[in-house]
């Protein structure tokens, strides 16, 4: 196993930071991975400074270069029951994971998969997402990927 790198997660809250998260996406996922480059220019990141997503940025410390991302985005769903009440669920995706290539297989996804898990839960608590009885209700996060890297989420 590789050392780990020094680093530190934070939340993508200015343009700048928002703009190296997209460069690591682009770097990664159009330039190795060869998906279009629209793909990483989608509605999450045209109003990506809301409530409803979050980029977060892995840096490289002291340094602070930017060397991964990762993106949360909040859903909202609602479906008539069966006795026509309006039930209102909310969920999470994790999206847009990228690491740059020399700084893969050192567990630096673990932390920024950990900060966006309490990104959620943070968030969660916020909008006080309880069942009709007040106990927490159970917060779901989806994650798609690609087959090769199901093992790291299996984790």
């Amino acid at each position: 196993m590789l050392a780990a790198e020094p680093h530190q997660v934070i939340t993508a809250k200015t343009l700048k930071e928002l703009a190296q998260c997209i460069k690591i996406r682009i770097i990664v996922f159009t330039h190795e991975q060869q998906f279009p480059i629209e793909a990483e220019l989608d509605e999450h990141v045209k109003d990506t400074l809301n409530a409803n997503a979050a980029h977060f940025l892995l840096q490289s410390t002291p340094s602070l270069m930017p060397i991964g991302t990762i993106r949360a985005c909040k859903f909202t769903s609602t479906q008539i029951t069966e006795n026509g009440l309006h039930s209102t669920k909310t969920y999470y995706k994790l999206t847009r994971f990228a690491i740059l290539k020399e700084f893969r297989g050192k567990h630096l996804g673990e932390a920024l998969v950990h900060r966006l898990h309490e990104w959620v839960l943070e968030d969660a608590a916020k909008d006080r997402l309880q069942t009709l009885d007040g106990t927490s209700a159970t917060v779901t996060i989806i994650a798609h990927s690609q087959i090769y890297a199901t093992g790291f989420y299996a984790r």
